[in-house]
């Protein structure tokens, strides 16, 4: 891990280009207005809407 990189500790939450972000001991959480989004964890990704290219790239291509 690149120690330089800013690191979204637990509990905190980060905002850019319409999603919203949750760090939390059980993985991370991202969503947009409409609750489109994925969540990652250590050992396993999901997506509960695939909205554009940064939940494509995380998700895979289901279009």
């Amino acid at each position: 891990m690149d120690a330089s990189l800013p690191m979204l500790a637990y509990g905190e939450v980060w905002q850019r280009a319409g999603f919203t972000c949750r760090s939390e001991q059980a993985g991370l959480t991202c969503f947009n207005a409409m609750q489109h989004g994925f969540s990652l964890a250590r050992g396993s990704r999901r997506c509960f809407e695939v909205v554009a290219r940064m939940s494509a790239a995380i998700c895979g291509d289901f279009s």
